[in-house]
Parts: C-alpha cells; structure tokens; sequence
C-alpha cells in the first residue's frame, strides 16, 4: 500500500487537483512519455482504485468512520454526506400482471431487433419499404488485457 501514499499522501484540493491534472497532460503531449505505457499506467491506477473501492471491509470502514461525523458533516475541503440508494426486485411479487407486461417488454425488444435487421438490409422484402441507413458512430478505444 506504500506504493499508493506516494503518489497521495493526503486529500488534494480542487485547484492542486487541476494543476496536476493539466501538468501531466502537457507532460504527456510533449511527447515525454510513450502515450501507450501511459495509458497502460493510468489504467492500472484505475483497477487499484476500483479494487480498492470495492473491496466490502474497505467499504464498511470508510462508512464507520463516516457516522461518527453524523450525516452530512465536511472534511479536507469537501462535503461529505452518507446517502443510499434503494432498489427494487418486482420479479419476486407474483403479480401476473407485471409478469406480463414484463414479458410485453422483452418480447417488443426482440421485434425491435428483428426490424432493425429489417432496416440494416434496406429493404422490407414483404412490403418492398426501402430504408435509409441509419447514422453509424464508430468509437475507437483500446482493448488491453494481461498476458497469461
């Protein structure tokens, strides 16, 4: 976990958090550094912080930690308030209606895929519709993953 402290020993404010930010992106455009391992390093940092974030100890003593404050309660510059979020599974009620229309649902999204094959081909073969394509937006993105 050293590893971690060194880079954030302690919370940054908003305007060091800028500064840093805007210093390594110019780092990275000057050409310093190989944008690839870069990348690869921020998406490390990114699986610590979500490993660390998910993990159910660390979750629970961060939220012990913050009812001792009450609420809503400030720390290091920022507010801080111990909110939920509540879900719920209607699948488990047995009402026949829901069912339905649940069913309804899933049975329009299978149509809908079916037309938009329909459409993709350009033409409806038991009308004779024609289409326009529809938009395509194409994203690009890089796919890593660890070597065995």
């Amino acid at each position: 976990m050293n590893e971690l402290y060194l880079f954030i020993d302690k919370p940054l404010d908003k305007a060091t958090i800028q500064q840093v930010s805007k210093s390594a992106v110019e780092s990275f455009l000057s050409g310093n550094q190989n944008p690839l391992e870069l990348e690869l390093r921020l998406r490390d940092l990114e699986e610590i912080i979500k490993t660390i974030r998910s993990n159910q100890d660390v979750k629970d003593y961060v939220m012990d930690e913050a009812l001792k404050f009450g609420k809503s309660f400030e720390l290091s510059g920022r507010k801080i308030t111990i909110t939920g979020r509540t879900t719920k599974d209607y699948s488990t009620c047995g009402d026949s209606a829901w069912i339905d229309l649940n069913k309804q649902i899933e049975t329009l999204k299978l149509n809908l895929k079916a037309r938009e094959k329909i459409i993709d081909s350009g033409v409806d073969i038991s009308t004779g519709e024609t289409f326009r394509p529809p938009l395509e937006k194409r994203t690009e993105f890089l796919k890593v993953e660890f070597l065995k």
